[in-house]
């Protein structure tokens, strides 16, 4: 699947803008008895914090991008940590699927590869935990 590279980086961010929203609101919906656990959360969310601002193009003040949840929104049963998880694994995905080593000019690729591989782990380590 060969997509233009302005494509996939805009996939790529948007796919990581997603994480921090559904992670976001994962913290806000946990239950409390899991409360002590939500520092651990701030790490994978700041990195991926930095990895959109890396990403991102250069911000004019007076329109700022915004990124928003799916059209029609989510059904209140969904586990919001899941639907992180699957966002951030996607996105590694269209990012290895990609056919130059030299798509993204802001950031190395190994880079990116490594942080989202990192926060991934991360992550799976937190639903280790939390199960």
């Amino acid at each position: 699947m060969a997509l233009e590279r302005k494509v996939l980086k805009d996939i790529i961010r948007a796919r990581i803008a997603r994480t921090i929203i559904y992670l976001q609101r994962f913290l806000k919906e946990m239950p409390k008895h899991l409360l002590p656990m939500r520092h651990k959360f701030e790490h994978p969310i700041s990195g991926l914090h930095i990895l959109v601002q890396q990403l991102s193009p250069t911000i004019k003040l007076e329109n700022p991008p915004s990124f928003s949840l799916p059209e029609g929104g989510i059904p209140d049963e969904m586990n919001y940590f899941d639907l992180a998880l699957n966002e951030l694994k996607t996105a590694l995905l269209y990012f290895k699927q990609r056919e130059s080593d030299e798509v993204f000019k802001e950031i190395q690729d190994y880079y990116l590869e490594q942080k989202l591989s990192k926060i991934i782990n991360d992550l799976e380590e937190l639903e280790k935990e939390l199960s």
